[in-house]
């Protein structure tokens, strides 16, 4: 009688799916992450006809922009004598979504003496509830002291640095004549007594 023991000691082999950048949706959360961002191909085995493939995830390097940043997710494929092998793919993740503003009035002309305050617009954005919002004025002088433009700008930015960018125009006028008081009224008189 001859007893022979049949050893697998070889890993199985395949290749690891490229690394790729990937867009956050709406929801801006890591697990709406595909598991379909490629596969892992060429899965062979010396002995296994379909050795079983899974991945982790592990989220290392990842930025205070919207959980952006990038992780590994590492293949495992392993056979039925339980030999593995890994190997690992990086994940980008990005959030190039702008914020978008909202109440930004729009390019008016009126008389200069109805100048309305700067408005104070909102904005919002898919990932973000802390999105910045800054302000500018910047006066152009016309042909008279009292027209000139005046161009406020606000842009909106958020966590991961993208923006939006809105402009309203107020051109201010002058077109009312000024009014006399005072003036006397017609008369006749003598000639002596003509008034100063």
């Amino acid at each position: 009688t001859i007893y022979v023991d049949v050893i697998d000691l070889v890993n199985p082999t395949f290749t690891v799916p490229s690394d790729v950048t990937v867009t956050l949706d709406n929801s801006c959360a890591m697990d709406t992450i595909p598991a379909s961002i490629g596969t892992p191909t060429g899965v062979s085995d010396n002995c296994t006809t379909s050795p079983i493939v899974i991945y982790t995830n592990d989220f290392i390097n990842l930025n205070e922009c919207s959980s952006t940043g990038s992780f590994d997710r590492i293949w495992t494929v392993t056979d039925n004598c339980g030999n593995t092998v890994s190997q690992t793919q990086t994940i980008t993740v990005a959030d190039t979504t702008a914020p978008i503003l909202a109440g930004v009035p729009v390019d008016i002309t009126i008389e200069c003496s109805a100048v309305p305050i700067a408005a104070t617009p909102t904005a919002t954005d898919n990932c973000d509830s802390d999105v910045t919002i800054t302000y500018t004025e910047v006066r152009t002088d016309g042909i008279c002291l009292d027209g000139y433009t005046l161009t406020r700008t606000w842009v909106a930015t958020d966590n991961c640095g993208n923006t939006d960018i809105e402009v309203q125009v107020i051109t201010v006028a002058d077109t009312t004549a000024p009014i006399l008081a005072g003036v006397p009224v017609d008369i006749t008189i003598e000639c002596s007594a003509v008034p100063i």
